[in-house]
Protein backbone atom coordinates (compact mmCIF):
# COMPACT_ATOMS: atom_id res chain seq x y z
CA UNK A 1 0.00 0.00 0.00
CA UNK A 2 1.37 3.40 -0.80
CA UNK A 3 1.51 6.04 1.76
CA UNK A 4 -1.01 8.19 -0.80
CA UNK A 5 -3.38 5.49 -0.35
CA UNK A 6 -2.83 4.94 3.49
CA UNK A 7 -3.11 8.60 4.15
CA UNK A 8 -7.00 8.51 2.09
CA UNK A 9 -8.36 5.39 3.73
CA UNK A 10 -6.95 6.92 7.25
CA UNK A 11 -9.18 10.11 6.13
CA UNK A 12 -12.25 8.40 5.37
CA UNK A 13 -13.57 8.62 9.21
CA UNK A 14 -12.71 10.57 11.75
CA UNK A 15 -13.85 12.25 14.67
CA UNK A 16 -13.13 15.48 16.25
CA UNK A 17 -14.10 19.08 17.21
CA UNK A 18 -15.96 21.96 16.14
CA UNK A 19 -13.41 24.79 16.18
CA UNK A 20 -15.51 27.29 14.49
CA UNK A 21 -18.91 27.74 12.53
CA UNK A 22 -20.66 30.06 9.94
CA UNK A 23 -23.39 30.11 8.07
CA UNK A 24 -23.38 30.96 4.34
CA UNK A 25 -25.87 30.86 1.99
CA UNK A 26 -28.33 29.00 3.86
CA UNK A 27 -25.70 26.25 4.58
CA UNK A 28 -24.67 25.81 8.30
CA UNK A 29 -20.42 24.89 8.23
CA UNK A 30 -18.20 24.32 10.39
CA UNK A 31 -14.47 23.47 10.93
CA UNK A 32 -12.90 20.55 12.94
CA UNK A 33 -10.29 19.46 14.71
CA UNK A 34 -8.67 16.45 14.30
CA UNK A 35 -5.91 15.65 15.94
CA UNK A 36 -3.14 18.30 15.24
CA UNK A 37 -5.15 19.78 11.73
CA UNK A 38 -8.17 21.52 11.27
CA UNK A 39 -10.05 20.77 8.39
CA UNK A 40 -11.48 23.62 5.54
CA UNK A 41 -15.12 24.44 5.93
CA UNK A 42 -17.56 21.92 5.54
CA UNK A 43 -20.87 21.28 5.27
CA UNK A 44 -22.84 19.96 8.23
CA UNK A 45 -25.49 17.30 8.08
CA UNK A 46 -29.50 18.22 9.19
CA UNK A 47 -32.58 16.89 9.12
CA UNK A 48 -34.66 18.18 6.52
CA UNK A 49 -36.30 18.05 2.98
CA UNK A 50 -39.38 19.26 1.54
CA UNK A 51 -41.78 17.51 4.28
CA UNK A 52 -39.79 19.41 7.40
CA UNK A 53 -36.75 21.26 8.00
CA UNK A 54 -35.20 20.69 11.85
CA UNK A 55 -32.00 23.61 12.02
CA UNK A 56 -29.80 23.24 15.31
CA UNK A 57 -26.90 25.30 15.35
CA UNK A 58 -23.47 23.59 15.32
CA UNK A 59 -21.73 24.86 18.21
CA UNK A 60 -17.81 25.24 19.06
CA UNK A 61 -16.58 22.47 21.22
CA UNK A 62 -19.33 19.89 20.04
CA UNK A 63 -17.49 16.46 19.01
CA UNK A 64 -18.38 15.42 15.93
CA UNK A 65 -17.72 12.70 13.26
CA UNK A 66 -15.66 14.39 9.70
CA UNK A 67 -16.84 11.44 6.76
CA UNK A 68 -14.89 12.04 3.68
CA UNK A 69 -16.09 9.26 1.01
CA UNK A 70 -12.96 9.88 -0.93
CA UNK A 71 -10.36 10.32 1.87
CA UNK A 72 -9.43 13.83 1.14
CA UNK A 73 -10.61 15.70 4.18
CA UNK A 74 -11.31 19.26 2.17
CA UNK A 75 -14.16 17.53 0.34
CA UNK A 76 -15.89 15.75 3.29
CA UNK A 77 -18.91 16.59 5.78
CA UNK A 78 -19.97 16.96 9.53
CA UNK A 79 -22.00 14.12 11.02
CA UNK A 80 -23.23 15.29 14.39
CA UNK A 81 -23.43 15.03 17.40
CA UNK A 82 -21.26 12.30 19.84
CA UNK A 83 -22.36 11.92 22.97
CA UNK A 84 -19.36 12.25 25.67
CA UNK A 85 -18.39 13.34 29.07
CA UNK A 86 -18.85 16.49 28.32
CA UNK A 87 -22.27 16.57 26.74
CA UNK A 88 -24.04 13.33 28.16
CA UNK A 89 -27.70 12.55 26.94
CA UNK A 90 -30.40 14.23 29.10
CA UNK A 91 -31.21 12.65 32.55
CA UNK A 92 -34.76 11.50 31.28
CA UNK A 93 -33.50 9.33 27.91
CA UNK A 94 -34.90 5.96 27.79
CA UNK A 95 -35.41 2.84 25.80
CA UNK A 96 -38.75 4.36 25.17
CA UNK A 97 -38.52 7.85 25.41
CA UNK A 98 -37.59 10.98 23.23
CA UNK A 99 -36.13 13.85 25.35
CA UNK A 100 -35.60 17.22 24.09
CA UNK A 101 -33.43 19.43 26.22
CA UNK A 102 -32.67 22.92 25.59
CA UNK A 103 -29.81 25.11 26.94
CA UNK A 104 -32.63 27.44 28.96
CA UNK A 105 -33.77 24.38 30.82
CA UNK A 106 -37.03 24.07 28.77
CA UNK A 107 -37.77 19.60 27.95
CA UNK A 108 -39.78 18.73 26.17
CA UNK A 109 -40.64 14.24 26.46
CA UNK A 110 -42.79 11.90 24.66
CA UNK A 111 -43.07 8.35 26.07
CA UNK A 112 -44.29 5.80 23.80
CA UNK A 113 -45.08 3.13 26.08
CA UNK A 114 -47.15 5.65 28.26
CA UNK A 115 -48.55 7.53 25.06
Amino acid sequence: MTAELKRQIDNIVNYGTVTQTKMNEGKALARVKIFERETDWLPVVSISNSFKKHFIPVRVGEQVVVFSPFGDASSGFILRSIFNKGCKEPSLANDSMEVIKYEDGTVITYDTKAK
